[in-house]
């Protein structure tokens, strides 16, 4: 399965956290920022585990730095409140109805990062496929000016 942007919660709350930066909305990512960098601390130990290659590793960690080390960084002196955590439960529920409105398996689509790191197929998902698609482009254009 190859993911969309709009199917990975993770930019959903980098979204949520561009809107609080420049006051669109009130409520405090930060809560959400904190179980999102959980769980990817979770899966990069899960990659690491499962010898994912060093390049794939790297690229999830050098993502996640952006999406969501440097916005919890930035949010780190702020107060999380209880509005805060009840926004971050309707996000996941609206966000729930929407997997569902495009016709994805809920169910599978929690399992299948598991499976994504455990079989080193890293490049399913939106950015490192971007990254990896860019990398291996450079490549080709510079193995072509050699070659010729």
């Amino acid at each position: 399965m190859q993911y969309r942007f709009d199917l990975v919660f993770s930019y959903w709350i980098l979204v949520w956290f561009i809107l609080y930066e420049y006051n669109f909305i009130r409520y405090n990512p930060k809560f959400a920022l904190v179980i999102g960098l959980f769980e990817n601390m979770v899966y990069l130990l899960y990659m690491i585990f499962y010898k994912n290659s060093i390049s794939s590793i790297w690229l999830f960690v050098i993502i996640n730095f952006f999406i969501k080390i440097v916005p919890l960084y930035i949010v780190a002196n702020t107060v999380i409140y209880k509005r805060d955590i009840l926004f971050t439960l309707c996000l996941i529920v609206i966000y729930i109805i929407w997997l569902l409105v495009n016709n994805v398996n809920v169910y599978q689509y929690i399992k299948d990062p598991l499976k994504i790191f455990r079989e080193n197929k890293t490049d399913q998902t939106p950015l490192i496929s971007i990254i990896k698609h860019k990398i291996d482009f450079s490549k080709n254009q510079m193995s072509n000016v050699f070659i010729q």
